[in-house]
């Protein structure tokens, strides 16, 4: 059993975020998720949207997940 401080359950937009937002922390964080990644993700667009505020667009520049999202198909 590992010691941490942190337990983040689920892997999605959310859970990735906190745990980018707490890498350079002195916390030890474990993410728990169910399922493996998808490797088709991306590959093929689908009808799914998720809306962002500007605020958290900022948040995610502030943890470095935002180059990788402008990366991807996004509407600004």
């Amino acid at each position: 059993m590992q010691n941490v401080d942190v337990v983040i359950v689920g892997g999605g937009m959310v859970g990735l975020g906190l745990a980018a937002a707490l890498k350079h922390s002195t916390l030890k964080v474990l993410v728990v998720e169910g399922q493996l990644p998808d490797p088709q993700l991306g590959a093929v667009a689908d009808n799914r949207v998720s809306a962002l505020s500007l605020a958290s667009q900022r948040v995610l520049e502030r943890v470095g997940a935002w180059q990788g999202i402008a990366a991807r198909r996004y509407q600004p």
